[in-house]
């Protein structure tokens, strides 16, 4: 107890010198916003080369997914430190991340989730296999067609006032056959930049795409922003620049398709995909 004591007081500490002349720190009641700057047009971007060249399998994935979620831009992420430091600048600006003082942290950050976006989260992490046995005997099962239809009614519009990011990844080496490929759509820049630091995300993964299998990801805060206006919601998060949707908070495999859902959360082991 009292090494934990003094490891707080350190902690308190060196809040102090990280925080000290980073200048004003943002209002972390401030509206949230996406990039524009970075994202094309929901409409164009469907119609544009760059969607004319995806591999069929991530583009008809992209289509359909925008067709349901109603996104008002798309952003494919190419990856590299550059596209990186875009989204943490804009990420800053809206106030999801505060910078820490550069000289003792240099290139660190940090968010702070709404008080219910948490880990162990199990009560809403469901395994959605055909047979109930395979979910195991310490999981959630739930039919997947049941749960699917459920899905697909919280994701209808779920994105509408955002970015969908396209995030091509592998888990281990990228050429590898050890190595696990995904393509997470997500409507969180948060998503997006912690991706590019836990996976190997961008170009390289989604070359690789076109001739293997990948894991399709589907992610969403599941909080529209109505009129700009994110507190339209059902779900009015505590921390206006960390959106969410506790109540119909869902984690969901589905094992016989390789599919993974999640909807509702934007806290790192519900939302990196990437994870499952």
């Amino acid at each position: 107890f009292r090494a934990q004591k003094m490891l707080l007081r350190q902690m308190l500490k060196n809040r102090v010198l990280l925080f000290h002349h980073v200048g004003k720190q943002p209002d972390l009641h401030a509206p949230l916003c996406h990039f524009p700057t970075m994202a094309v047009n929901t409409t164009q971007y469907l119609g544009s080369p760059e969607f004319a060249h995806l591999p069929p399998k991530v583009a008809q994935f992209v289509r359909t997914t925008a067709e349901l979620c109603s996104p008002d831009s798309i952003y494919l992420c190419h990856g590299g430190k550059a596209e990186f430091d875009t989204l943490m600048e804009g990420l800053v600006k809206s106030g999801t991340c505060i910078r820490l003082n550069p000289k003792y942290k240099p290139d660190s950050f940090v968010a702070f989730t709404d008080p219910a976006d948490t880990a162990r989260a199990e009560k809403d992490t469901f395994i959605c296999s055909a047979n109930p046995c395979d979910a195991g005997p310490t999981n959630n099962w739930v039919d997947p067609k049941q749960k699917k239809e459920e899905l697909t009614r919280l994701f209808a519009g779920c994105m509408k006032g955002r970015t969908l990011y396209i995030i091509p990844f592998s888990m281990g080496p990228v050429t590898s056959e050890l190595g696990k490929l995904g393509v997470q759509l997500t409507d969180s820049a948060y998503v997006a930049a912690n991706m590019f630091i836990m996976t190997r995300m961008g170009d390289e993964a989604l070359a690789q795409a076109a001739t293997r299998d990948f894991v399709p990801c589907l992610h969403s805060v599941g909080q529209p922003i109505v009129d700009g206006d994110p507190s339209s919601a059902d779900y009015k998060s505590a921390r206006s620049h960390w959106p969410c949707n506790i109540p119909h908070r869902n984690v969901c495999h589905f094992p016989e398709t390789r599919e993974i859902w999640s909807f509702g959360s934007g806290y790192g082991g519900n939302s990196l995909l990437g994870k499952k």
